[in-house]
This record gives structure tokens, C-alpha cells and sequence, in this order.
């Protein structure tokens, strides 16, 4: 997901879905800035 502050939702919807789900399902977030740089990379 982008930097920006409206991106933050996609990781919501995600890990909501992965609450519900029948397997584990896993999940990486990556931020990226809005010059395209990575900026954090997490296992959720």
C-alpha cells in the first residue's frame, strides 16, 4: 500500500479476512512512499 493515509484500510480489510478464513493465509504489508521507494516491510 501507499504512504498515504487512505491506503491504511487495505490492511484492515486483509487482516479482517484473514481473521475469518478456514487456513492460514499469510499476509505481507509493504509501504511504499509516493516516490516508489519501499519504506517497511512486514509478515502480519
Amino acid at each position: 500500500m501507499m504512504q498515504v493515509p487512505c491506503c491504511g484500510g487495505l490492511l484492515r480489510l486483509v487482516t479482517e479476512a484473514q481473521k475469518t478464513a478456514k487456513r492460514k493465509v499469510p499476509v505481507k504489508s509493504v509501504i511504499i512512499s509516493i516516490t516508489g521507494e519501499i519504506i517497511k516491510e512486514d509478515w502480519v
